[in-house]
């Protein structure tokens, strides 16, 4: 199968490229969970702009900056900053309904807490419990495998 540059070739500009590179090594540094709840957006004098599509995860993202900055500048990215906002994601009244609070299944805390006890750092291991606790009581276990 050919890429759709080599079939157009000079149809996707430059910059694109360099989107779809940085998006990429986002998802591979940032993870599934996180990379499912973000959108990168553009780099600027080292400052990468990410959409952040849960108001919760929004005020704990912050506490994994200087770690995810650390990864993407391990990938071949020079990013100094990130710049973190919050950006809801457009959804239809079907999906909106989907996505009420809800209270944590027991199979969805043991999930939460087996992928919790990977981190090794303690301030961040905190972080990611607030986080994916409060990710399971929007979404469900399938939706986390399914994304």
């Amino acid at each position: 199968m050919k890429k759709l540059s080599e079939i157009l070739p000079g149809s996707i500009p430059g910059n694109f490229q360099s989107y779809l590179k940085t998006k990429k090594v986002w998802n591979d540094c940032a993870g599934d969970s996180i990379a499912f709840l973000t959108t990168v957006g553009s780099t600027k004098d080292g400052v990468l702009n990410v959409a952040v599509h849960d108001q919760t995860w929004l005020s704990e993202i912050g506490f994994l900056k200087g770690e995810l900055i650390s990864r993407l500048n391990q990938q071949g990215l020079e990013i100094s900053n990130i710049n973190f906002f919050y950006k809801a994601k457009k959804q239809s009244e079907a999906a909106k309904a989907i996505h009420k609070r809800k209270e944590m299944s027991e199979k969805e805390k043991k999930f939460a807490d087996k992928l919790i006890e990977t981190v090794e750092n303690e301030d961040l291991r905190n972080s990611l419990r607030k986080a994916i606790y409060a990710y399971f009581t929007v979404y469900t276990l399938d939706d986390y495998l399914n994304c």
